[in-house]
Formats: structure tokens, C-alpha cells, sequence
């Protein structure tokens, strides 16, 4: 039986090409600890839930220690966009984003979070101009990497003063209030 449960390939090749390999996190003790837990950064595929967010915070210890994990959350998510916006694929899709605008470009976002994984829940209300909010679940306790992801995004489609901001919400979710 396989795990419901799942971040696709293609999401975690690109967290270990734009955070551990960019970052140079990928020591002989990591990648231990990480084949420990199942995966092997150098045989990537598609990784259950509970896997990746072990790996997240695992990532985030270690990329800046003396820093709290919520920073360093948001510092993952903006660069897996950073890295993402700079590859072929990623370029293309910003270009067509920037072409459909600012308001439909954000409206949008709640489909590209479920290209990422099997479990992520996303529902995306205009709540005036220039205002939408996102109620997004599970974060798994960690609502600033999702803050990063959607703050860097802003940006790389050229919004004018993007600012994200989030509240807890109830079963592990997130409302994130996003202005520009």
C-alpha cells in the first residue's frame, strides 16, 4: 500500500538543489541522518509527509543554529522559489503569472501549492483590492516556510510592496493575509 501522504519528486529535487546543495548542507553527517530517516538526497523521489517535514526542520537547525526555526523557515521557502524562478521550467511559469496580472496571478496560487504534494489544502478568498487571504492547512508548525514561499512568489512576479502576513488557524492551518 502507498503512503496517501506525499511531497512529488519534483518538489524535494528542488529543495535539494536550491536550499542543501546551494547551501552546501549536504555533509557526510547529514546525508547519514537523512538515508536513517529513508532518503537518499543523491536517489530522489517522491517522500512521505512525515519525511519531509522532519527533513525541513533538520534543514533549517542547520543552515543558520542560532537563529529561530520560524526565520530560518521563511529564508527555505523564499530560496525554493528563488531556485525555482531560476530554472526553465520555474522561469516560464513566473513569465505567464507576471502576463496574467497581479490579482489573477494570486488567485492562482492555490493551484501551484497542490502541485507540491498530495495533502496540502489551500482555499483562496479576494478580500478587496489588492487584498487576498489564503487559509492553508497543515503547516505542520512551521506557517513561516509557507510565508516565505508565497512573500518570495510576490516578488518574483513583480508585485509593488508585497507584504505577507499569517494567523494560526485551527487543525494545524494558517491564515495568511496577502497585500500589495
Amino acid at each position: 500500500m502507498t503512503n496517501p501522504n506525499v511531497v512529488y519528486r519534483h518538489t524535494v529535487e528542488a529543495f535539494v538543489k536550491n536550499v542543501l546543495e546551494r547551501h552546501r548542507q549536504l555533509t557526510p553527517e547529514f546525508v547519514t541522518a537523512m538515508q536513517g530517516k529513508g532518503f537518499d538526497p543523491a536517489k530522489v523521489r517522491d517522500l512521505p509527509r512525515e519525511t519531509w517535514w522532519w527533513l525541513l526542520r533538520e534543514t533549517a537547525k542547520r543552515l543558520q543554529p542560532h537563529h529561530g526555526q520560524g526565520e530560518t523557515m521563511e529564508l527555505i521557502g523564499r530560496e525554493m522559489i528563488r531556485g525555482y524562478a531560476n530554472g526553465l521550467v520555474g522561469a516560464g511559469l513566473f513569465l505567464a503569472l507576471r502576463l496574467l496580472g497581479p490579482r489573477r496571478s494570486v488567485l492562482r496560487m492555490a493551484e501551484n501549492f497542490r502541485t507540491a504534494d498530495t495533502f496540502s489544502r489551500v482555499i483562496v478568498r479576494e478580500v478587496g483590492p489588492n487584498h487576498i487571504e489564503l487559509d492553508y492547512t497543515p503547516t505542520a508548525g512551521m506557517p513561516e516556510l509557507v510565508q516565505g514561499i508565497l512573500a518570495e512568489s510576490m516578488v518574483t512576479i513583480g508585485l509593488a510592496n508585497p507584504r505577507v502576513e499569517f494567523k494560526p488557524a485551527p487543525d494545524d492551518g494558517a491564515v495568511y493575509s496577502l497585500r500589495w
